[in-house]
């Protein structure tokens, strides 16, 4: 088990490394890693068995490689590319199912069907809300700029951070008990933010 994901991570560090990631100033390797991290640490707070973590370690590593090659679509590029990989490593048919639905589950219109894939949405979107919001956020906007020619004023994008917030919903109880105080803090200081424009 501890070698495939050795040979996992191994692969989507060097995928990373020989894309040129540069518009990917958001979605790159230290967002897989912090993803992957704190999605294997809240699936052991929440005392999930070690086949379901081990698993949800390998959708966290795969999640979003698929920005490297597309930008829409790249949750089921990522599948793709897993599968190929899983497959090639013998892996259980039953682990790769799993797989293709958390990964699937990450879309913003999917509605997670369990729990693991809740947790590993509510852990993607949760990047966004902690650490520094407002820095985290402006990665995101250059990188929309940058990959798909989207600009925004300054008054635009924060409201545009508002909507996100307000309408933001964890599916989890552990993305409901973790991050929903974020949220409500994050939403005061865009309220003021807001304000001085």
């Amino acid at each position: 088990m501890k070698q495939l994901l050795n040979e996992i991570c191994a692969d989507v560090k060097k995928r990373f490394d020989e894309t040129d990631t540069s518009n990917l100033v958001y979605h790159n390797f230290s967002h897989t890693l912090e993803v992957t991290e704190k999605t294997v640490k809240a699936a052991h707070v929440l005392g999930l068995d070690l086949w379901t973590i081990y698993w949800l370690e390998i959708s966290a590593w795969f999640h979003d490689v698929g920005y490297l090659y597309t930008y829409h679509g790249h949750e089921d590029k990522g599948i793709e590319i897993a599968n190929d990989f899983l497959i090639k490593a013998d892996a259980d048919p039953r682990g790769i199912k799993f797989l293709n639905s958390c990964i699937s589950s990450t879309k913003m219109s999917e509605k997670p069907k369990n729990k693991a894939e809740a947790l590993l949405k509510d852990i993607d979107l949760a990047y966004g809300v902690s650490g520094n919001f407002l820095e985290r956020g402006q990665l995101l906007r250059k990188e929309w700029e940058l990959c798909l020619g989207k600009f925004y004023s300054d008054k635009d994008w924060e409201l545009l951070q508002f909507d996100f917030l307000s309408n933001l919903k964890f599916d989890s109880e552990y993305g409901q008990l973790n991050f929903a105080a974020l949220v409500r803090k994050n939403l005061i200081y865009q309220t003021e933010l807001i304000k001085g424009l």
